[in-house]
């Protein structure tokens, strides 16, 4: 059985994308990544990372819930 989670493999600091096992070049936030700089490793960053992430998953979750609403709930 494949994992759900795609695992990115290359980070793209000119253009601030992710490189991913699967298709698809996700796009980090102009508050996280700026283009030709990059990720600034900084308190701010780490907690926008954070944010991002937190949000991403309750994003999958509600997907789930709505869609597979007999998927058992974690």
């Amino acid at each position: 059985m494949s994992s759900a989670v795609a695992t990115f493999r290359d980070y793209y600091p000119s253009s601030c994308t992710l490189k991913c096992e699967r298709p698809g070049s996700p796009k980090l936030p102009r508050h996280i990544c700026t283009p030709g700089l990059g990720v600034e490793c900084t308190l701010r960053a780490r907690e926008g990372l954070r944010n991002l992430i937190d949000g991403l998953t309750k994003q999958k979750n509600e997907v789930l819930k709505k869609w597979c609403p007999f998927l058992p709930q974690k």
